[in-house]
């Protein structure tokens, strides 16, 4: 007993951080109010790991890597108690992008840095949300989001329809969490089964992974493109 709870105890004085490093302001403004949902919470009895969030500047999903491995230096290197995910978009079809996308998933890779892909931008995972949502191809981002605003309209999330600007992105779907998370599944691992890396499938997103290991209800975050070689 008195084993246990020095165990415990030393398991208390650190605190596991995952720090998220996002190419553009939706994905900064949707987990930072995520972020704030999780304050307070526990997990298995202890104080849930903390987050921290960092905006790389939307270059490139190369920068936004680079931009998570610089931080090494403030907050350690990836290990058991310290994690580190850089979220991006693959911008289909931009093949300069792709480029660039490539060369970034390799460096995450070698670096222990987890990547968190939405195909073809974040915004897919704000369609998960949408109680109507059925899977279907975007032409590139900008179809993605126009098709969202109507959405949004449609479903009075917002009369003035969507907005990268919104900083209360969060606030306005998060009673559809849950099911947003079954939908990005059914999305990704039913719907482009055959398909190893997100970054060929659209549309998909890692969104509800990372989600989920947030909150606690997943122990390891576990992206497709982990789990397999880049072609070189």
């Amino acid at each position: 007993m008195a084993r246990d709870r020095r165990r415990l105890t030393k398991l208390r004085k650190v605190r596991p951080t995952r720090i998220l490093v996002t190419e553009g302001a939706t994905e900064l403004h949707y987990f930072s109010g995520l972020k704030q949902t999780l304050a307070g919470a526990r997990v298995q009895g202890l104080p849930r790991p903390g987050i921290r969030i960092h905006d790389a500047g939307g270059i490139s999903p190369l920068h936004v890597v680079e931009t998570a491995i610089k931080l090494f230096d403030k907050f350690g290197p990836p290990d058991r108690h310290t994690k580190y995910f850089a979220i991006f978009d693959t911008e289909y079809p931009d093949i300069s992008k792709r480029q660039s996308l490539d060369k970034a998933i390799r460096l995450a890779m070698k670096c222990n840095v987890a990547v968190v892909v939405s195909n073809p931008c974040f915004e897919v995972w704000l369609h998960c949300h949408l109680e109507d949502f059925s899977p279907r191809k975007f032409q590139n981002s900008d179809d993605c989001v126009t098709v969202l605003g109507g959405e949004w309209r449609k479903h009075r999330i917002c009369k003035d329809g969507y907005t990268k600007a919104d900083a209360t992105v969060f606030d306005r779907v998060k009673g559809q969490l849950p099911h947003a998370i079954d939908r990005a599944r059914y999305l990704r691992e039913t719907h482009h089964q055959t398909i190893t890396h997100t970054a060929d499938a659209n549309a998909a997103t890692d969104a509800y992974r990372i989600v989920e290991y947030l909150q606690g209800i997943t122990s390891s975050y576990m992206p497709f493109e982990a789990t397999s070689n880049l072609d070189k």
